[in-house]
């Protein structure tokens, strides 16, 4: 505007301006509604997952990726994974696995996905892409009271157990009789029932003799916690009779999800029938006063094992047990196989190709599908599918032909079946290894067949033959695997009057020839041929074959028995032996005591765990504590696993101490603390693993004053009880000095009271003084 001018602006319209929201783009919308599993376990490897939805009603999302991040307290972290998704619909959910993490440790972690990560897709809100949440690695344990293997339960955690082996002409049947789930009384008509381990009738011969007979009671959904008889015992839930006679478990063996959440257990009951059964005939096993939460009954099996001389001759294995085996369960977790096998161990199995006519695998198992399932045996499989279950007869059972599996298995490892579960859950229950040989009229044999020593060490093995045929000498050829061992010496025997030589040229060889003078004539029956010094030459463990060498093997340098003309002698069986340097660890608990916990009965036990081996031994191998039932010896109820965190050297100790608070039950606890429960750790001696002891421990002598308390007039007598408490331990004497001041007071006599007399017999009494003059009693 110019200065001076006026300028009249005339109104031509009013003019109201209002900000309003513009249509926004119709986009898709991405989110992560659930991060998988909800519980984390430590050693254990977790499949990773997310749930991620297009929640955009019409529009669909293209490629993207999806990012997780697994952080601990400290902001390090722990685990990453970025995957891409190809695409997703409208109004549609993908779960997205984010890759496998294996936890280490037991910590507090936060878990962070975030969907379209790398800003792929434009969307429509680009602030609700990630979802943060917490985890601890301990699964839905609590730290303070239990270990991650504990708390998931679900794993292969505890294998089956070996009840009976034996070798001789032998028949086996396990039939079910007419069971099926929840029913309390099955009947067993053994001559018409199935044999399921052979596929045919359950028939037994006139004139046969039962060498055991075992039933099983299977259960599931036992209320440990909250049911009519609370407690990790299932026994008194499961009333059973055979036939009208009423039967008391001789082993349990259970399985539990182990969260806190839940109580209900699984399992097996094993009951000896051996008295009851004496051939063809009808068997009936019932179960009384069932009520809800005492579990139900999933079924029942009788396993018989009878002799008879029209059986073939048979070496045969049977374990039994409970292990409950999941990859996953809902949404709760999701682990591999792997950590949801469970095995079952037999001995290695003298297997010269001559002699076996055939192996027979048997296996048993609860709740299988047909699909989810897998057997493996001597790392020949996995087989699936193999065992079949319903609903309403859960029972599967397969039977199998292992003879391979059993001739490939390097001589001198153990015979390993394994079950396997990739889904929601079964149970295994039953193997049986049934090796059908030919009984051969000659064979030659280490003694012991087994050997070993430690480092720069000898041993000696002598070796014999037994036979039928008669024969004049012979030839050995020995394999072994050079700087494992070493035969340092052969010492013949010295009927061996003609030749008896001994040839070292190739490592790992040794060939022998012997034989008798014609004027000695040939022998048969059992004679000792002789004796090889087997020297220990590595500095670490090794194992050997000590492998007789078959002719199919070297058609000029072999085994074989001669007769008096030089012909061989046959059939021969050549049963190889094993060789063990024994530079192991060796893990034995030297200490075991439980320590009161306040005044009442409530105490801890605390263990010291030895390697008394040669080797060190990592940190990670488990230590369990069980308690005794001591109505039943050798009855053990599980009560914790611990791991424990050390390393140790050889001589080197750790001490623990159980998280449980256990409750005293008058008048006192046996208690079983075993190292190496998992058998984790190849030691020199598998069988030293285990301590057991009292608590309170101890035998308790105590002086008991009659009216304790009271004032004693001159001259006026009283009485002074030495009282015996021996805590279940086992007493045949007693023996000890009681002082008193003798100035004030005069011991009249002493006579024998009624604890050692307490059966009738009569005590013999070895010392009985009274000294007034030292003031002592003994």
């Amino acid at each position: 505007m110019k200065t001076g001018t006026k300028t009249v602006i005339g109104l031509m319209s009013a003019l109201l301006l209002c900000a309003m929201a513009a249509p926004a783009l119709a986009q898709p919308d991405l989110i992560v509604t659930d991060i998988g599993p909800d519980y984390i376990f430590a050693d254990l490897t977790n499949v990773q997952s997310a749930q991620v939805k297009n929640t955009d009603l019409s529009y669909d999302a293209a490629a993207f990726s999806v990012s997780i991040s697994i952080t601990d307290g400290s902001s390090t972290e722990l685990y990453s994974n970025k995957v891409n998704v190809a695409g997703l619909l409208a109004n549609t959910s993908v779960s997205v696995s984010l890759g496998n993490w294996k936890p280490t440790s037991v910590e507090n972690i936060t878990i962070t996905v975030v969907a379209d990560c790398d800003d792929d897709i434009f969307e429509s809100d680009e602030n609700n892409n990630a979802s943060i949440e917490q985890r601890t690695t301990t699964g839905d344990c609590d730290t303070d009271t239990m270990s991650p293997a504990t708390c998931y339960g679900y794993r292969g955690q505890y294998p089956l157990q070996g009840i009976y082996s034996d070798a001789g002409k032998h028949g086996l049947i396990y039939t079910t009789g007419d069971y099926k789930y929840k029913n309390e009384t099955v009947n067993f008509d053994i001559g018409t029932d199935n044999n399921e381990i052979a596929g045919t009738t359950s028939d037994i011969p006139v004139g046969a003799t039962i060498k055991h007979a075992r039933l099983y009671e299977y259960f599931c959904w036992r209320k440990s916690e909250t049911g009519p008889n609370p407690g990790p015992d299932p026994r008194p839930d499961f009333e059973l009779s055979f036939n009208g006679n009423p039967l008391t478990a001789d082993a349990y063996y259970t399985d539990m999800k182990g969260f806190k959440a839940s109580e209900y257990q699984y399992g097996t009951l094993a009951y000896d029938v051996t008295a009851y059964v004496t051939g063809n005939g009808a068997y009936q096993a019932a179960r009384s006063n069932y009520v809800y939460g005492k579990g139900y009954t999933s079924g029942m099996a009788l396993l018989i094992v009878y002799g008879h001389p029209t059986n073939p001759y048979v070496e045969y294995h049977i374990n039994e047990g409970y292990d409950r085996l999941a990859t996953e369960y809902g949404t709760q977790y999701h682990v591999l196989p792997e950590d949801a096998t469970t095995s079952a161990s037999f001995p290695c199995i003298d297997n010269p190709v001559e002699e076996i006519v055939g192996t027979t695998l048997f296996t048993a198992t609860l709740d299988t599908n047909g699909a989810n399932e897998a057997l493996d045996f001597n790392d020949g499989g996995p087989w699936v599918p193999v065992w079949y279950g319903t609903s309403d007869y859960p029972i599967g059972t397969d039977s199998r032909s292992v003879t391979s599996e059993l001739q490939l298995n390097p001589f001198c490892n153990p015979e390993v079946t394994e079950f396997t579960e990739d889904g929601s859950g079964f149970g295994a229950t039953n193997a049986i290894l049934i090796v059908e040989k030919e009984s051969l009229p000659n064979n030659v044999y280490l003694v012991p067949q087994h050997s070993g020593a430690s480092y720069c060490n000898t041993t000696v093995v002598e070796v014999y033959a037994e036979t039928t045929d008669l024969f004049q000498g012979g030839s050995i050829k020995l394999s072994y695997t050079p700087g494992c061992a070493n035969v340092t010496d052969v010492e013949y025997n010295p009927m061996w009057d003609l030749t008896a030589t001994w040839g070292s040229d190739t490592d790992g060889y040794e060939w022998l020839v012997f034989a008798r003078k014609a004027t000695s004539g040939s022998v048969n029956g059992l004679a000792h041929i002789c004796n090889l010094t087997i020297h220990y030459e590595c500095d670490v463990y090794c194992m050997t074959p000590l492998h007789f060498v078959s002719e199919a093997e070297d058609p000029s340098y072999y085994c074989m028995l001669s007769d008096d003309v030089g012909s061989e002698v046959t059939p021969v069986a050549w049963h190889d032996g094993t060789f063990k340097c024994t530079n192991l660890p060796d893990l034995v608990i030297t200490d075991l005591y439980g320590e009161q916990q306040g005044t009442g009965n409530d105490y801890i036990v605390h263990y010291i765990v030895k390697n008394e081996g040669n080797a060190p031994v990592a940190a990670g191998h488990t230590t369990t504590l069980h308690i005794g039932e001591l109505a039943t010896p050798g009855t053990w109820t599980w009560i914790e696993d611990m791991t424990v965190p050390d390393a140790l050297a050889p001589g080197d100790s750790y001490t623990g101490t159980f998280a449980t608070v256990l409750t005293m039950t008058t008048p006192n606890d046996l208690l079983k603390v075993c190292a190496d429960s998992f058998d984790d750790v190849m030691e020199i001696d598998e069988e030293n693993n285990c301590m057991e002891s009292f608590y309170p421990a101890g035998i308790e002598i105590k002086v008991d004053v009659l009216d304790d308390g009271e004032c004693v007039d001159f001259q006026e007598q009283f009485l002074v009880n030495i009282d015996v408490d021996p805590r279940n331990i086992p007493v045949y004497g007693v023996q000890y000095t009681l002082s008193f001041n003798n100035s004030v007071l005069h011991a009249e006599w002493q006579n024998e009271g009624t604890f050692l007399n307490g059966d009738g017999e009569p005590t013999n009494v070895y010392i009985n003084n009274i000294d007034n003059g030292a003031g002592t009693i003994s």
